[in-house]
């Protein structure tokens, strides 16, 4: 069944919830063509109310959001209760599993808010609130400045006309015709340039009116960014409260677990999937609104990198700059990658994708829930996570702990440019000869030391699950002679 893209191009978040929905739908069709028991009056009614917000969300209206919110979250909720009988169905637990992820469609409402408006018509990107103070202090001083300079040609324009009265006060005092005349004509270039001096005060008294009206305005739209990033952290911390609670249960499961290997005394390791008979895959993401980062010498340095390796024919680099969310989710179902990479800015919890648009802008901040959410829909998912990009090591766990990847790279603080290519084109090339994940990494880390930054060493970090080894997982394995 085809979907349509959402009206906001790159809203990862719609496009995921619309993933759910209409895989809930196309399931419980499914089980009725296949002559499955669903026919609880209760259970059917759900269905069908389902299907009526199914087909609100898959066409994009986008009228009464919270009603449709409201109707969303009883069907879901009565969908869920059947669970237990869709595990026992011909259809079995896999897709149970993914049916289980809409438990909460709460922010039914915020997509739908966000595809309101024309397609013509973008809204504008909002900026942070250290942003709008640093827009209001720097037209505050423009305004100092500005009445400054109207202060000093005022007070210019006041010692010129007595000047020029001095003059005609001396020539009509004097008995001298020439001499008169001579004052008189001083006189003149005294108001012309009292009548200048009027015309800067006038100028500079306008522009500092216009920097007070535009510090207003910044004001106003501060306050909205500060209320916006309250409400933020707010949810941030309600979100990190559950998400903690979710990494104690599942905490709590793992060391269950490794008691039990203990006491059985097995200390198995994950059997990874053997390499297929394919090159390997890797989606190489860069993006950089601003244009302040090298990521086109980076991609540049991996190509040459991989090209010079022992196995370069078992590599295959789907490269794309000035990426956006779109180019991720285009990447990862259209070329299937082993790694995915990405190289521009990030943090804690967010990575700045670019937008579809020429000039350099703020960039489309995408939630590092939200990245992750994309992987692991994916019935695949890559085998490594790249973020070369400042301050993702926290994210690069996070992927391993939440069992979305088994293998995860991520800067433990800033990175720069150099070290972040030369990281990048080493890691490859080790990859490519051959190397384990441990090796690469190691072998990239003295890279960055050789070329002349030592202290950059360590900001490079490798995660990975408890089950597995990067000492004994090779992403290139050439084929037997």
């Amino acid at each position: 069944m085809t979907q349509p893209p959402p009206d906001r191009v790159g809203d990862l978040d719609a496009l995921l919830l619309r993933h759910d929905v209409v895989l809930l739908h196309q399931l419980v069709e499914t089980m009725q063509l296949r002559g499955e028991d669903v026919s609880d009056p209760e259970f059917s009614r759900a269905v069908d109310a389902l299907r009526h917000v199914r087909n609100r969300i898959v066409h994009g209206h986008s009228e009464s959001a919270v009603a449709l919110d409201e109707e969303a979250r009883a069907a879901v909720n009565d969908i869920l209760g059947f669970l237990s009988h869709l595990e026992q169905s011909s259809l079995g637990a896999e897709q149970v599993r993914s049916v289980r992820r809409l438990s909460a469609p709460s922010d039914i409402s915020e997509i739908m808010s966000r595809q309101k408006g024309t397609a013509a018509r973008k809204e504008p990107t909002t900026m942070s609130s250290d942003q709008y103070r640093r827009q209001l202090q720097r037209k505050r001083e423009q305004q100092v400045s500005a009445e400054k300079n109207a202060g000093d040609a005022r007070r210019k324009e006041a010692a010129k006309r007595a000047d020029a009265a001095k003059s005609r006060s001396s020539a009509t005092s004097t008995k001298n015709a020439t001499t008169a005349r001579s004052r008189l004509r001083e006189a003149e270039r005294h108001e012309d340039n009292a009548n200048k001096a009027a015309k800067d005060a006038a100028y500079w008294s306008g522009k500092a009116a216009g920097y007070l009206k535009d510090a207003a305005n910044i004001e106003k739209r501060l306050i909205r960014a500060e209320q916006a990033e309250s409400s933020a952290r707010e949810r941030a911390a309600r979100s990190e409260a559950l998400a903690s609670q979710r990494r104690i249960t599942r905490d709590h499961d793992r060391i269950e677990r490794r008691v039990l290997a203990a006491e059985q005394e097995v200390a198995e390791l994950r059997t990874m999937r053997p390499p297929k008979p394919e090159r390997l895959r890797v989606l190489m993401l860069a993006a950089s609104s601003q244009g302040d980062l090298r990521v086109d010498r980076e991609q540049r340095r991996v190509k040459l990198a991989v090209q010079g390796a022992l196995h370069r024919d078992l590599v295959e680099i789907d490269m794309r700059m000035s990426a956006t969310p779109s180019d991720l989710l285009d990447g990862l179902t259209t070329f299937r990658p082993h790694v995915v990479h990405f190289s521009g800015h990030s943090d804690e919890d967010l990575i700045v994708f670019e937008d579809d648009v020429d000039a350099h802008h703020e960039g489309v901040v995408v939630a590092a829930e939200t990245f992750a959410r994309a992987l692991s829909a994916l019935d695949s998912p890559p085998l490594l996570v790249m973020l070369n990009s400042c301050h993702s090591a926290s994210q690069a766990d996070t992927l391993v702990d939440e069992d979305v990847v088994p293998f995860a790279i991520g800067m433990s603080d800033e990175v720069k440019d150099q070290d972040a290519i030369e990281y990048a084109a080493r890691f490859y090339a080790s990859i490519a000869n051959g190397s384990s994940l441990r090796e690469s990494h190691l072998m990239s880390q003295t890279a960055v030391a050789l070329a002349g930054s030592p202290g950059g060493t360590e900001i490079a970090h490798l995660a990975h699950a408890y089950d597995v080894d990067p000492a004994n997982a090779k992403l290139v394995v050439p084929p037997a002679t």
